[in-house]
């Protein structure tokens, strides 16, 4: 769903039947272990199934953004937070 609205976002006129079938794939395919932690592996494929309906330009940003959200949102979220967690963590039993 978020590939869809990072689509809309960016002005793509993508069928969502084709975004249906596409992002599976590039989830699967970017768990195969061919790169370091799948880089690259969702923008390539986005490029060359999203280009010829997107652009090339509004296909990599939609992975790139994707990853983003699903990486780096979470790890910032997550940082927020660790300082609370490891003083707890040192203080011990209260």
């Amino acid at each position: 769903m978020n590939t869809a609205v990072v689509l809309t976002v960016l002005g793509a006129e993508v069928p969502f039947a084709v975004v249906l079938l596409t992002v599976p794939i590039s989830y699967f395919l970017n768990n195969v272990p061919v790169t370091f932690l799948g880089i690259g592996m969702r923008e390539g494929f986005f490029v060359l199934m999203l280009s010829g309906l997107a652009g090339r330009a509004e296909a990599l940003a939609t992975g790139v953004l994707v990853s983003a959200f699903e990486y780096v949102v979470p790890t910032l979220v997550g940082l927020l937070f660790s300082r609370r967690f490891l003083a707890r963590m040192t203080a011990g039993p209260s």
